[in-house]
């Protein structure tokens, strides 16, 4: 199947706080378990702390998963944050990283995975299913 974009035309502005129908609500819904499994006062969360930005690129080209979290709900955040990217770039005709992005985030190991509760492996497992669909779907594209 070949689908062609029309890179003449603009694209309308999408206002996401505009959002219609199941999909808005399958997307609130799921916002919402998200953030209920990430206020869980069990689970600690760690926020990266990043040099300079010689020393990032250094470390991705030493280890291209040195910039993927690897607790779990940093991790899925991640995906979540290169999913917005990829549409992005669905929409705008400009690809990025972000596929690469995913692809490295799907095969990183998350630590601490079995220490959550039952709902947020459900979530995470929901993303990690997301990323790779999306990923089939761009591949099967190519």
């Amino acid at each position: 199947m070949d689908i062609k974009v029309n890179t003449n035309v603009g694209t309308p502005k999408v206002d996401k706080k505009k959002k219609t129908g199941a999909s808005a609500a399958s997307g609130a819904a799921f916002a919402s378990l998200l953030n209920q499994a990430s206020n869980n006062d069990e689970i600690e969360t760690l926020s990266p702390t990043l040099g300079s930005p010689g020393v990032l690129v250094e470390e991705e080209t030493k280890n291209p998963y040195a910039n993927i979290p690897t607790e779990p709900e940093a991790r899925s955040a991640y995906m979540l944050d290169a999913l917005e990217e990829l549409e992005q770039d669905i929409l705008t005709g400009n690809p990025t990283d972000a596929v690469m992005k995913l692809k490295r985030a799907l095969e990183a190991q998350s630590d601490g995975y079995d220490a959550l509760t039952s709902a947020q492996q459900e979530i995470a497992d929901e993303i990690d299913l997301r990323v790779a669909v999306e990923i089939a779907k761009i591949e099967a594209e190519n």
